[in-house]
């Protein structure tokens, strides 16, 4: 694996194109997945073609919990992936893909560390003390048809990516508060929400372009106390 770390834990590796751990949604008449809860677990996928995600949760619900998982990718696929994160919580966790400590690298990073896809309207979800690294995008909350309601991504580090968090067009009441971002060539947080706070972050200095990109759709929102480190390239709000 491009990463080395102690061991000393449950270890999941594949060097093949699949999901290491897949949350199945059942397909019958069911509509939450029920309390469940995943820990202490390193997946490594090493396979450098691999194009699909290491993990993917098709629901996190009714406040289940993952956390205190480290997760690489070696290929071009995403690092974790919900199709719905609603009431459940993900946290304590390091997700890095092959070019983590690789700088410079622009528009050519590939995947996204972690990865909310919006399947429903749903709301409650949270993401904390989550590390994304060398992913084109750190954190991408709803780009799908539905609206992901509050939902709080907080005490998170973004380090040398593309793009920081993004905020899909349709997300309303979104939090992020205390997070970090270092490394980031071109935007670290892009809003294209409704009635999004962004608050007390740490934008350090760097080559990105935009710090807090407010969008084209975002209205009613609440940014304040960022710090916000000058780039070589332009700072701007």
């Amino acid at each position: 694996a491009f990463a080395t770390s102690d061991l000393r834990t449950t270890v999941i590796s594949c060097a093949t194109n699949v999901i290491l751990l897949r949350y199945q949604q059942y397909l019958g008449a069911v509509t939450t997945s029920g309390n469940y809860y995943v820990s202490g677990i390193r997946f490594i996928q090493t396979n450098a073609a691999a194009t699909l995600s290491v993990v993917q949760l098709d629901v996190l619900g009714e406040y289940s919990i993952v956390e205190k998982i480290e997760i690489y990718q070696s290929g071009t696929g995403d690092g974790i992936r919900f199709l719905e994160l609603t009431k459940g919580t993900f946290q304590f966790a390091n997700v890095l893909n092959r070019d983590w400590v690789t700088a410079g690298l622009g528009a050519a990073r590939v995947g996204c560390g972690v990865n909310i896809f919006d399947q429903y309207n749903a709301g409650l979800g949270m993401v904390r003390k989550v590390t994304s690294r060398g992913f084109k995008d750190a954190f991408i909350l709803g780009y799908g048809s539905f609206d992901l309601g509050p939902f709080t991504i907080e005490e998170c580090e973004c380090s040398v990516n593309y793009r920081g968090i993004t905020v899909g067009a349709l997300q309303s009441k979104t939090l992020l508060s205390h997070n970090y971002f270092e490394g980031i060539e071109l935007t670290c947080i892009t809003d294209n929400g409704k009635y999004t706070s962004i608050t007390d972050n740490e934008l350090q200095p760097g080559t990105w372009t935009l710090g807090i990109n407010g969008g084209s759709q975002a209205g009613g929102c609440n940014y304040e106390r960022n710090q916000i480190g000058l780039s070589p390239a332009l700072s701007n709000v």
